[in-house]
């Protein structure tokens, strides 16, 4: 299947999710098409060249499961995948029990990068196999009806077959879809094993890596540590993550793990020499084991470990059926590990950058008061002084009095500039009635001060901490001071919204426009001012899309993950 191409028909009407959508699933082996109402999607759907439908529920001629209800009804073979905002259990429920192959929600898969690419790319996938699976299925079922008296046990083999692989792709992909949200590789490993008994039958079940303990006190995979750690395990229907460690020279399947091979030990209570690691499992009742490991590179890192009461209860097949996992999982495993290691570091550049911001802005609060209260009253008294001065002049000297004219005039213009000046180096609005009508405020000013017509429209975030408020009213600062600089833009548009635990800023020109390149290097964003921006979204976890072309003007689109209820 991941050699030939999949005709993909999108079927979503927000501009800013297909353009995010594109990018996501582009690939030389998918070719999309989109639609944007019902409509649409019905018609390119007749034409017959579609493989699957990656569909959303709200679209502007219909809504919610109809929507899906519509498509199935029209076009009952093609696999439907739906992908949506909506997170709601009874409503994926319902639609997966109407015969929706998988009920996707946005916020994930849009914002987990590559590893959401693939898990979406690998669900589309094995919508089709499913879909292709219950086709056969039912032409078996009906083959079956048709020729009971002579193929009655060959084709009930054939279908049991079926039903198993079928299964097995049911078990995969829940798997996928729960590590995608998964923190640690602890709680990778809990999950799989939650699942593992559906596929291989086991009393007990465990997972252990060869491991050492980083500097940072987690766990490490190296094959070659001296050390095994068991960091999960299912007995008794309960699953659990533990770290109960050996040494890996105590343990016979060392030199087996390293040669990449499984093996399977039939009856424990005939071992002359059981290992520390084999009297573990006889003491909690495991008659025979599956050991199966875990190759990433080429090298064991690992192994699943399945167990059963009974002896001899494991063959090759089911060897084969753990392998299919083994591998998979060994490769979720190691990125796991390294996105673990790149969250720390991340978490750690976060919290110096809020430490530096903060520093910072304390640092231009302070200013921005002593600019307000000492040099504005010592301006004010200034101002005053000359007033009188001239007041007491007598009227012949009207050479001296326009000079004191000229002074008060230039004293209040520098009043009105250090205002201005205090003014952006912490906003008063910002911490008197937040953000939403701090940045209002401030597009009406740069339309009074610049000419640049600038439309607003916002939602308050009442629970934004004030890290986030004042990053994101620096990020529309620096942009609008962009635009008035380099743009030769007439009008511009600004949108605040939260939406999926998504806080989304939309800047928009009438521009020039420029040909922008994402990997030119960074030369072309120096040009035009958009490092700081991009330094401040970044500090607060989210991302930020440049859509330009050359007199076309230019889109900024800053999305920022919070979870919090706003």
């Amino acid at each position: 299947m991941t050699d030939v191409s999949i005709r993909v028909l999108l079927v979503e009407d927000i501009q800013i999710y297909i353009a995010l959508l594109r990018r996501l699933l582009e690939s030389p082996t998918i070719i999309l098409h989109t639609a944007n109402t019902l409509k649409e999607g019905l018609d390119q759907a007749e034409t017959g060249k579609i493989d699957v439908i990656l569909l959303d529920l709200g679209l502007p001629d219909c809504q919610g499961l109809d929507t899906f209800t519509t498509f199935k009804q029209n076009f009952p073979e093609i696999p439907v995948v739906i992908l949506t905002g909506l997170d709601d259990e009874d409503v994926a429920a319902k639609a997966v029990q109407e015969g929706a192959q998988d009920y996707l929600v946005k916020g994930p898969y849009l914002t987990k990068g590559e590893a959401g690419k693939a898990l979406l790319l690998r669900s589309l996938r094995y919508a089709i196999e499913r879909q292709q699976i219950q086709r056969s299925l039912r032409k078996e079922r009906d083959l079956l009806e048709d020729h009971v008296s002579e193929r009655t046990t060959e084709l009930r083999e054939a279908h049991e077959k079926l039903r198993w692989y079928y299964n097995r792709l049911n078990i995969l992909r829940e798997i996928d879809r729960a590590t995608l949200e998964a923190r640690s590789s602890e709680d990778i490993a809990r999950i799989a094993l939650s699942h593992f008994g559906r596929l291989v039958p086991n009393n007990y079940a465990d997972i252990l890596l060869f491991t050492e303990v980083a500097s940072t006190g987690t766990l490490r995979l190296d094959h070659q540590a001296p050390q095994v750690t068991v960091i999960a395990e299912r007995s008794n229907g309960e699953t659990r993550s533990i770290r109960e460690t050996f040494a890996a020279s105590d343990l016979s399947i060392n030199k087996r793990l390293n040669r990449r091979d499984h093996f399977i030990v039939s009856d424990l209570n005939s071992l002359a020499d059981a290992t520390p690691y084999e009297d573990r499992l006889r003491m909690r009742g495991i008659r025979s084991y599956l050991l199966v490991p875990l190759i990433e590179e080429g090298n064991a890192i690992g192994a699943i470990n399945l167990g059963n009461h009974r002896k001899i209860a494991y063959t090759e097949e089911h060897a084969e059926s753990a392998r299919q996992v083994a591998g998979q999982l060994a490769l979720i495993l190691r990125n796991a590990q390294l996105f673990e290691e790149v969250r720390a570091g991340q978490a750690r550049l976060r919290y110096l950058t809020e430490r530096m911001v903060s520093a910072q802005e304390d640092e231009r609060q302070r200013i921005s008061l002593e600019l307000h209260d000492e040099a504005g009253q010592a301006l004010t008294a200034l101002k005053l002084k000359l007033a009188l001065i001239q007041n007491n002049l007598p009227p012949q000297n009207e050479e001296i009095n326009q000079q004191l004219v000229d002074a008060i005039s230039l004293t209040s213009n520098t009043m009105d500039r250090i205002r201005s000046i205090a003014h952006d180096l912490r906003p008063p609005a910002l911490d008197a009635v937040g953000l939403n009508q701090a940045m209002e405020d401030f597009c009406l000013r740069i339309k009074n001060q610049s000419g640049l017509k600038v439309d607003y429209s916002g939602t308050d975030l009442n629970s934004l901490p004030g890290y986030f408020q004042i990053n994101l009213y620096r990020v529309l600062q620096e942009a609008l001071t962009n635009i008035i600089k380099h743009a030769q833009a007439s009008h511009a548009s600004v949108k605040l919204f939260s939406k999926d635990n998504m806080i989304t800023l939309i800047i928009t020109d009438d521009g020039i426009g420029f040909i922008f390149q994402p990997n030119s290097g960074g030369g072309e964003l120096k040009g035009i001012g958009l490092p700081g921006i991009m330094e401040r979204i970044e500090a607060l976890g989210g991302t930020l899309e440049i859509f330009s072309q050359p007199e076309e003007g230019t889109t900024l689109l800053v999305q920022v993950p919070w979870r919090h209820k706003l």
